[in-house]
């Protein structure tokens, strides 16, 4: 499905837009059950999002019971959109919002993917608008905080998991636990063998826009790791001992028609090839 979507390079073609409030179920006793950076990934895993042009999240970012999100949005590059008077105006953020996409529409044009982190049905007016313009739309919420018609208008929608607010003790002891459960994961996760990798290269060579890709001017490292990422669970070329992708696809091609070529020594850019 919208394969077409594809591209030869990757653009900056997606915008992702928070509304805190709904994310954290509520202003006066806000819930921190949810990782951005996850969201972030759970949205890149589809294939018509190439690189996210921007990131803005609405809050009233004054509130010091939001102070534990401030690092982690300052880590992903998200830019923090302050919002005053939550008390005297409930839904000053979904506006703001809404007038921001709306811009956003006509200041970038190259903007096709607008990711929406919320589930009040309010925007369902604002995708609808979006649609007039072309423009696809992810959703993504809290099942408990979905409104179903903001779920029917999305094009995707990604449902958060449910979980219960925990105290900073509880918090803090999950954390450690899941770091802990996350490594002895890494560790006993079985390897993908070569047959894995060769049947990657296969699907560039059976598969548009890679097959002509790699007859003409070739597929460009970046595109190449992201296949390997989506063809292969959990692939990561560093367990493989390589400190650079390019060491281990140089690794993975040779015997095959496959051949890597320098297209600008100068940014000593690279791409890959079939003889």
């Amino acid at each position: 499905m919208h394969d077409d979507l594809i591209r030869h390079s990757q653009t900056f073609n997606t915008v992702i837009l928070y509304d805190i409030e709904n994310l954290t179920k509520g202003n006066n006793n806000p819930q921190f059950n949810f990782s951005l950076e996850d969201i972030t990934q759970k949205i890149k895993r589809y294939n018509l999002v190439d690189k996210i042009a921007g990131q803005y999240a609405y809050a009233d970012w004054s509130n010091n019971k939001l102070s534990q999100m401030k690092k982690e949005v300052q880590q992903l590059g998200i830019e923090p959109i302050q919002i005053f008077g939550f008390s005297n105006h409930k839904n000053a953020a979904d506006i703001q919002l809404v007038i921001d996409a709306v811009e956003l529409i006509h200041s970038k044009p190259s903007l096709e993917v607008f990711a929406i982190v919320s589930g009040d049905g309010g925007f369902s007016c604002l995708v609808k608008k979006l649609h007039e313009y072309g423009k696809i739309v992810i959703g993504c919420s809290h099942e408990s905080q979905t409104n179903n018609i903001f779920v029917a208008v999305c094009d995707y929608f990604i449902r958060l998991p449910a979980s219960v607010q925990q105290n900073p003790d509880e918090i803090n002891n999950c954390t450690e636990t899941a770091a802990k459960n996350k490594a002895q994961a890494k560790k006993n996760k079985p390897k993908a063998n070569k047959n894995d990798y060769q049947k990657v290269l296969a699907y560039l060579k059976t598969n548009e826009p890679h097959r002509t890709s790699l007859k003409q001017s070739g597929i460009d490292f970046s595109i190449l790791h992201k296949v390997f990422k989506e063809q292969i669970s959990g692939f990561d070329y560093k367990q493989e001992g390589f400190s650079q992708f390019q060491k281990f696809l140089n690794s993975t091609i040779q015997g095959t028609e496959f051949k890597i070529v320098c297209v600008d020594k100068n940014t000593k850019t690279s791409r890959l090839k079939i003889n």
